[in-house]
């Protein structure tokens, strides 16, 4: 008999990552999505990210970004040594008000309320409110192996 695959969790909540809040168009364009990409530079914090308006989000808070952001970007880091190891792999996020991944500068999913095409860095989601995992979010299919070895 064959022992069930135990899960990994790879990125969770009070991981630390590098992140960019910007009120300003950052100049940067999607550079910032490759993998070269260098992002040193840029503050450091612990997932989740954002600011309290009266949500009742502020208790998912760990670092908190200033009231007039448009857009934050954030990037982690993790590896896999073994791709035929891995049977599916599934991101799970809680958002608001939308959000799109990338691994390694390949788009691998997008938020129903977000607009099509390449992004600005203050792309308008259209529909605003809190939408999480817990509440019905349209999260993304798991991937299979196929699926990684394209975006890896």
């Amino acid at each position: 008999m064959v022992a069930p695959a135990v899960p990994q969790v790879l990125i969770e909540a009070g991981s630390s990552w590098s992140y960019l809040a910007n009120s300003s168009d950052p100049g940067i364009e999607n550079s910032w999505i490759t993998e070269a990409f260098d992002a040193t530079a840029w503050s450091s914090g612990s997932y989740g990210i954002g600011y309290e308006n009266d949500s009742g989000a502020g208790n998912l808070l760990q670092t908190t970004v200033p009231v007039d952001t448009r857009s934050i970007y954030t990037r982690s880091s993790f590896t896999i040594t073994d791709i035929s190891s891995i049977s599916k792999v599934t991101l799970g996020v809680d958002y608001d008000d939308g959000y799109i991944a990338w691994i390694n500068g390949k788009e691998v999913f997008r938020s129903a309320v977000m607009p099509s095409g390449t992004p600005d860095w203050d792309a308008n989601p259209g529909l605003l409110g809190v939408v999480t995992g817990k509440a019905g979010c349209l999260d993304p299919p798991p991937w299979r192996p196929a699926d990684l070895a394209r975006i890896m």
